[in-house]
């Protein structure tokens, strides 16, 4: 291992495969201690939108900061996520917005 290298977790850490059987043994019935339940059937595929949107600290493209006009872009596509990139508060360059 290279000297650099960072440490590697102790054994105690790592979870060893006999841990893991134990695991899935005891998953069942700790489930239904729960209320859950396991099912063999897949579930049903729900369609999931999601949005990926650097908001350029909310200037759009006529460099206008308009956080409301995002925000109903926003809106408008109806996302079930939204990833945004960009989003500053009370910095200078969005106006302190």
């Amino acid at each position: 291992m290279p000297a650099d290298a960072p440490p590697m977790p102790s054994s105690s850490r790592i979870p060893t495969v006999g841990r893991l059987a134990a695991l899935a043994r005891v998953a069942p019935a700790a489930m239904a201690l729960l209320g859950c339940h396991l099912s063999t059937r897949p579930a049903p595929a729900t369609p999931l939108s999601v949005v990926s949107y650097n908001i350029r600290h909310g200037a759009g493209v006529d460099d206008r900061i308009d956080l409301p006009r995002t925000a109903a872009v926003l809106r408008a596509l109806a996302p079930d996520l939204v990833g945004l990139q960009e989003v500053d508060h009370r910095v200078r360059r969005s106006g302190g917005v």
